[in-house]
């Protein structure tokens, strides 16, 4: 056996011994490909324009319907919390109140998120809290009537 080579067991159980070239189970990397593997020397793309236009469309519509679920499921979470944390906000600072209203708004971004309204009359209405873009628990503060 040459001293480079190593031996080892082939298929069927049989000593193979890898410094021979022609026993080596493993080609080189410096073999030719026989001529049957080659591929052919065609210049058009594997899938045509129409079929990765059509990939990509059914790939979005899939993408957002993984992802529609799950926003609408914290939409209506976070509405609800919101709606909570507001008529706790109305029954301390509006006990008489007829009824709260609780809204998502982005302007003035100073104020941006969830925001507790109570009606006062005719058409208008009164900010009472502020709970920012995740509702939680009012931050209840004691007004003065100064």
């Amino acid at each position: 056996m040459n001293t480079l080579g190593t031996t080892l067991l082939g298929w069927w159980g049989d000593v193979v011994d890898t410094a021979k070239p022609s026993e080596c189970l493993i080609p080189s990397m410096s073999d030719a490909l026989p001529d049957e593997l080659w591929p052919d020397d065609d210049s058009r793309p594997i899938r045509s324009h129409r079929k990765k236009r059509v990939l990509r469309t059914v790939a979005l519509v899939g993408l957002g319907l993984l992802v529609l679920p799950g926003l609408l499921g914290s939409l209506g979470q976070a509405n609800r919390s919101a709606a909570y944390a507001c008529e706790i906000a109305r029954q301390y600072y509006a006990p008489n109140a007829p009824g709260v209203d609780a809204r998502f708004a982005l302007l003035p971004l100073s104020a941006a998120g969830w925001q507790c309204y109570v009606p006062v009359g005719g058409e208008q209405e009164l900010l009472i809290a502020t709970l920012g873009p995740i509702p939680g628990f009012p931050n209840l503060r004691p007004v003065t009537g100064t």
